[in-house]
C-alpha cells in the first residue's frame, strides 16, 4: 500500500511538471478511475454470478460453426462440383450463395427486434437442422442437382437470417458495460476456434463419412444447440442493462426470467 502512495506521487509530479498543478489532479483522478474500473471489470467476468453469463458467451459462437457456414462458405465450389455441377456452374453457385447470404443479413437486421432474440435462435438452430438434414439425404441419394441448390439457398437463408447476426446481438446485450470489451473478445476466440475445428475436420469426416453424412451429422448437432438456447439464455429484447444485470445477480429478476420463458413460443 506505501509502494502504491509513493507511485501515485511520483505520477503527480510527473503530470505536475508536465501539465500544471489543476490538470495534473484531473488527469491523475482519470487514471485511478480508468485502473479501478478495468481491474473490477476483469474480477466481474470471472465472478460466479457471470458464470453462466461467461458460459454462454463460449458457448453460443462455438456452436453456431458447428453448423457447417465456415465449411460451406469456404468449400462452396468443391462440394457443388462434387453435386456433378461444371466447373463454371460451381463457382456461379457459390456467388449465388454469397448474394443470399447478404439479402438474408439485411432483413434479419430490420426484424431482429420484432422476432426476439431467442426465438431467433432456437429457429435458427431447428431451421438449419432441417436444412442439413436436406442437403444430407440429397448427397447421400444423388438425388437432382436443382434440389441440391435449393437446399443450400434454404440453409444460407436460414443461417443469414438467425444465427448470423442474432449470435453477436446477443452476446452484446447480455454483459454488463464495465466487461462487455473482454467478454466480446472471449466470444470472438470461441467462434474463430470453432470455425477451425469445422474447417479442418471437414475433410476427414468427408472422407471417413462421405459428404451427405457428413452434413447429416452437422444437422444433429443442431439439436442440442437449440436445447442449449432454450434452457440457458434469456431474451434480452427490449430489456435495459440494468435489467439484464440484474437477471445474473438473481435479484428481483423473477419477472425477467418469466417474460423471457413466456416471449418463446417453441
Amino acid at each position: 500500500m506505501a509502494d502504491q502512495e509513493r507511485y501515485i506521487d511520483e505520477a503527480y509530479k510527473i503530470l505536475k511538471r508536465i501539465d500544471g498543478e489543476k490538470k495534473a489532479s484531473v488527469e491523475l483522478d482519470n487514471i485511478k478511475e480508468t485502473v479501478t474500473t478495468e481491474e473490477g471489470g476483469i474480477k466481474l467476468l470471472f465472478a460466479p454470478k457471470m458464470r453462466l453469463a461467461l458460459i454462454i458467451g463460449l458457448v453460443l459462437p462455438f456452436i453456431s460453426q458447428l453448423s457447417g457456414i465456415t465449411t460451406v462458405m469456404y468449400y462452396a465450389p468443391a462440394i457443388f462440383e462434387k453435386a456433378g455441377f461444371q466447373s463454371g456452374s460451381a463457382m456461379g453457385g457459390a456467388v449465388l450463395i454469397g448474394f443470399f447470404n447478404m439479402i438474408f443479413t439485411v432483413i434479419a437486421i430490420w426484424r431482429i427486434d420484432v422476432w426476439g432474440r431467442k426465438p431467433l435462435l432456437i429457429w435458427g438452430f431447428i431451421g438449419l437442422s432441417i436444412a442439413l438434414t436436406f442437403i444430407g439425404w440429397l448427397f447421400y441419394t444423388n438425388n437432382g442437382s436443382e434440389l441440391l441448390m435449393g437446399g443450400f439457398i434454404f440453409y444460407i437463408a436460414v443461417f443469414a437470417a438467425t444465427l448470423g447476426p442474432g449470435v453477436w446481438v446477443v452476446i452484446s446485450e447480455i454483459y454488463p458495460t464495465n466487461i462487455r470489451g473482454r467478454a466480446m473478445s472471449l466470444a470472438t476466440l470461441s467462434l474463430f476456434f470453432g470455425s477451425t475445428v469445422v474447417t479442418q475436420t471437414y475433410p476427414m469426416l468427408r472422407e471417413s463419412l462421405g459428404i451427405g453424412l457428413t452434413f447429416v451429422l452437422y444437422g444433429l448437432a443442431m439439436l442440442p444447440a437449440a436445447y442449449f438456447v432454450k434452457r440457458f439464455i434469456p431474451e434480452t429484447k427490449g430489456k435495459t442493462l440494468e435489467e439484464i444485470e440484474h437477471y445474473w445477480k438473481d435479484e428481483k429478476s423473477e419477472a425477467v426470467k418469466e417474460e423471457s420463458k413466456s416471449e418463446v413460443l417453441v
